[in-house]
């Protein structure tokens, strides 16, 4: 097998060294913006109450909180892409055994409902999620109302369901969710970058201390 030599490996390093210098360059942009519309410190969190594993997230940036002078703006959402979720029954029951497992091994409360939602249940929560938007606490308010939504002694009675206004702001925080670049909920958004989930909010952590 021939060896590698300098000339099949100058493409990789130039690939590499030119997409290092693309990262930079956008998150310098990022920031700059950011700091123009006094938006350092603010991360965006994206929740689809249809996804089990918003729960076990909302439960670690509320930890996350209590280290870090920032600012959690919650953003529901309720579409799920029909090209990245083709069978979505099969990818809900995936979906919720994976988020167990994961708020298990974090000593959260998992999503281990063992009956299937209602989409009475789910609207009403998705209405819920719209009014914690505007509180103060909104992310202890959004994982509570996932945790009565999706646990296993969930005593969760329906509510009120979405309004035209409700309508209205989901179609905005969908369309936001599309123009940074994404496409599904469980989402943190912090000066142009995506982390998913609990797994990678060490990177934010991370891209947070970094900004002091």
């Amino acid at each position: 097998m021939r060896r590698p030599v300098k000339a099949d490996l100058m493409p990789w390093f130039a690939r590499a060294l030119s997409s290092s210098y693309q990262h930079a360059l956008q998150r310098s942009m990022h920031k700059a913006r950011a700091r123009r519309r006094g938006e350092s410190d603010l991360v965006r969190v994206f929740v689809n109450p249809r996804d089990p594993f918003g729960l076990p997230l909302l439960q670690a940036l509320v930890q996350l909180q209590e280290r870090f002078r920032v600012r959690f703006q919650l953003h529901t959402v309720w579409q799920l892409d029909d090209e990245m979720y083709p069978e979505p029954a099969l990818w809900g029951s995936w979906a919720q055994q994976d988020a167990t497992r994961i708020a298990q091994l974090y000593n959260f409360t998992p999503p281990d409902r063992p009956t299937p939602l209602s989409e009475t249940e789910l609207k009403s929560a998705t209405a819920q999620l719209l009014h914690a938007e505007q509180a103060n606490d909104g992310l202890n308010t959004a994982a509570r109302i996932l945790a009565d939504l999706w646990s296993s002694n969930s005593q969760s009675e329906p509510g009120p369901a979405p309004t035209d206004l409700h309508d209205q702001v989901l179609f905005e925080n969908e369309k936001m969710l599309r123009r940074l670049g994404h496409y599904q909920g469980s989402m943190t958004w912090y000066l142009g970058e995506w982390f998913w989930g609990v797994d990678r909010l060490d990177h934010l952590e991370r891209s947070l201390t970094n900004q002091g």
